[in-house]
């Protein structure tokens, strides 16, 4: 797999050693991706550099530069320490907002409160150290011993602290100097530093040089030890022990590569260790790699899935082939970000970026089926898997399911070929439309779903899973449904509009006896009620679900002359998508009653999500002077408000016994989120307390033990500085 970009050097040939805007030094450590910026450790020259955009073409230059004066400087502790200089930073890590830096040789973590925008722009927090002119060893809990790494998630600062052979955890990013840490890993209090305390096991370190977790798996690289530890979830206590080990058979082994050759199950000297939202874990390994495990391994010993730098998992030669696009010599970190993998290839004094890394297969489906005799349909497809063929399909290739049966893979037609660069597999299924009893060829569901060698998944659906979210009663009846975009292939962007129809329930089968079978039951036949029904697909189709509601009486239609008059009696109506090839899904039907006329009174249905009234309301925010934010109030634009502390507490109503989530999504990295749940207490009130990033976009929803759902529109919070 070769690289696209490389950053510090001209070309993927070339070993430029100066110190320029557009260089990096011997010792490029890691980088991260904020709010679209670029930023880089650059280790050996004591500064961390700042791109406002991610480069696209070969060596382009930084625009900020942090640690030095200027782009030319490279002397440790320019001008003396200060809380404008590093020496050696290591790594570089940011929650959205603030930057921190593991400043090793001075012992300490550096914390901006912004991300600089101009040059030796000072730190405003120093963590491991009482000021910004001190450097001191100290084993204590809040001192530090050459940190190697710095780490942040959901709030926590995560340090390796390396010559202490300790992890320190915080539970909130320290504010003041000097802070205490909260929890340390790999020893048993916060005043040993030995490497592998009372002997190497499942809770001992020795030289950790990377943290992650994704929230759940806490990972270090234990990198003296040649292996990576795995805890099944984050410490809350001293000294725990790890549950899985990865590069060694068992927790007492410590030997590089298990003291034999090069493997897919070993490593020697790790250093970086991340993991992607998808569950990816990528390992930089001294033996010239980048292993990449397509989940985070649950046992120990597994053997990673795909290798970067080597042509094979047995190979471990610097540069392997000469200097190139897809030669590594001491890979440090790999940083996933969105499609593309971003590679500190530290001796070669670069950073590679990997494009369409970690896309995930393509499925496209034909407009409509073709008859393929015997009342069988036969719908032709493909499978994209990206640029240049970095991927093929896992050995579970194309799968199936027909109206919710059971998996099974399609036919290949032509089997794989490059298409623009793509890897394309084109392949076919035959069906038949009345699988499962259904009884009409419109009703059928295909469902498809591909795995590629990253472990990357698609799902196509040929017909859209298509539901009511409830009926109201009025005047004028009020629809509420929604389509799930996260399983669409042709109700999509070519959606068209929306109808309702009726029809009416002429009789009603009647049991004779216990023992007899029920009559039939006689329907009308299906009409328009409301056709014409405006498609809103004004919200991002990253998300799961569009929910579009229709209110005659405050719609943009006039349905006064539209809407039928119907007869007293029972009903059933149903929903239909229709698109722009004419292609149409229907919901599931529902009963209600009507006197006459166009006045309803709905028979609740145990089938929709949401059935009648089910409010959910916010009365207050502490911190916040707002009005009323409720389901039962139409909000035309987004609100926000500003908020003077960063965890206001928000009290409403609900239904008594329901449960109130509360999502606050960080808005300038929608990466990050934290999630709250509580319950509604009998008096029908509920209390939450997030704790909110600088900007947040609040998204809150109730539910039961009913199965009933409703959601507020979301809206953003600032907090005030």
């Amino acid at each position: 797999m070769s690289a696209d970009v490389v950053i510090g050097q001209r070309d993927f040939t070339n070993l430029s050693t100066g110190t320029t805007q557009s260089t990096l030094s011997g010792g490029v450590q890691n980088s991260i991706i904020v709010n679209g910026k670029l930023i880089i450790a650059d280790q050996a020259n004591s500064r961390v550099l700042i791109w406002n955009s991610i480069p696209t073409t070969n060596g382009v230059s930084a625009d900020i530069v942090v640690g030095q004066p200027d782009f030319t400087s490279s002397t440790a502790n320019n001008g003396g320490i200060s809380a404008r200089t590093f020496d050696n930073p290591t790594t570089v890590i940011s929650d959205g907002q603030k930057l921190l830096v593991s400043d090793r040789q001075n012992r300490r973590v550096l914390i901006w409160n912004n991300i600089p925008s101009i040059n030796f722009a000072p730190a405003d927090v120093v963590v491991g150290q009482p000021g910004f002119t001190t450097i001191t060893s100290n084993t204590t809990q809040n001192g530090l011993n050459r940190p190697e790494a710095v780490f942040t998630h959901a709030g926590k600062l995560y340090i390796a602290d390396s010559t202490n052979n300790r992890v320190l955890i915080y539970n909130s990013i320290p504010t003041t100097n000097q802070a205490p840490a909260d929890v340390v890993v790999g020893q048993v209090d916060f005043t040993t530093g030995t490497e592998n305390t009372g002997g190497i096991g499942p809770n001992t370190l020795k030289y950790p040089t990377a943290v992650a977790t994704n929230g759940n798996k806490f990972i270090i690289t234990d990198s003296e030890n040649h292996r990576v530890l795995i805890w099944n979830s984050i410490p809350t206590t001293n000294g725990v022990s790890a549950n899985v080990v990865v590069g060694q058979p068992n927790f007492t082994s410590s030997i590089a590569n298990q003291g034999g050759s090069v493997a897919p199950n070993t490593l020697s000297s790790p250093i970086g260790a991340t993991v992607d939202e998808k569950g990816r874990l990528y390992i930089g390994d001294a033996n010239h790699r980048i292993l990449i495990f397509n989940s985070i391994p649950s046992s120990s010993n597994t053997s990673a899935d795909i290798v970067l730098g080597q042509p094979d998992f047995v190979s471990n030669t610097a540069n392997n082939g000469g200097r190139s696009a897809n030669s590594l010599n001491l890979p440090i970190f790999a940083t996933p970000y969105e499609q593309k993998l971003f590679v500190a290839d530290a001796v070669n004094r670069r950073l590679l970026i990997f494009n369409n890394v970690v896309s995930p297969p393509v499925i496209g489906l034909r407009s409509s089926p073709e008859a393929a005799g015997d009342g069988r349909l036969r719908m032709r497809g493909n499978v994209r898997l990206g640029e240049w063929g970095r991927y093929s399909l896992s050995s579970s290739k194309i799968e199936v399911s027909v109206n919710g049966g059971g998996w099974g893979e399609v036919s290949s037609l032509y089997g794989l070929r490059e298409d623009t660069h793509d890897n394309l597999y084109e392949f076919y299924q035959e069906f038949d439309p009345h699988t499962g009893g259904v009884s009409s060829g419109d009703d059928y569901t295909l469902k498809f779903h591909a795995f590629s060698s990253n472990a990357d998944e698609s799902y196509s659906f040929y017909f859209t899973p298509f539901e009511i979210k409830s009926i109201t009663s009025g005047v004028f009846p009020s629809f509420s449904f929604k389509v799930n975009k996260d399983q669409f292939s042709r109700v999509s962007d070519n959606l068209s509009e929306y109808e309702v129809q009726v029809r009416k329930i002429t009789s009603t089968g009647t049991s004779i006896s216990s023992s007899s079978t029920s009559g039939a039951t006689t329907y009308g036949e299906w009409t328009t009620y409301l056709d014409n029904i405006p498609v809103n697909l004004s919200s991002s189709l990253n998300q799961g679900s569009l929910a579009t509601t229709f209110d005659e009486v405050n719609g943009t239609i006039t349905t006064r002359s539209k809407v039928k008059s119907l007869t007293a009696g029972k009903y059933q109506v149903k929903l239909v998508a229709v698109d722009d090839w004419g292609g149409r899904q229907e919901t599931p039907t529902l009963s209600f009653s009507t006197t006459g006329g166009v006045t309803s009174t709905v028979v609740r249905p145990s089938y929709p999500i949401t059935s009648g009234f089910f409010p959910l309301q916010i009365n207050g925010i502490r911190g916040i002077t707002s009005g009323i934010i409720s389901t039962l109030i139409y909000l035309s634009t987004s609100p926000i408000y500003f908020s003077s502390t960063q965890t206001p507490s928000l009290t409403g109503i609900a239904f008594s016994g329901s449960e109130v989530s509360l999502t606050a999504t960080n808005k300038n990295n929608s990466k990050q989120f934290k999630t709250y749940t509580a319950k509604v207490n009998s008096n029908s009130t509920y209390t939450l307390t997030p704790s909110l990033y600088p900007q947040s976009i609040i998204d809150m929803w109730v539910t039961d033990k009913d199965g009933r759902y409703n959601e507020l529109p979301p809206f953003e919070v600032r907090v005030l500085e």
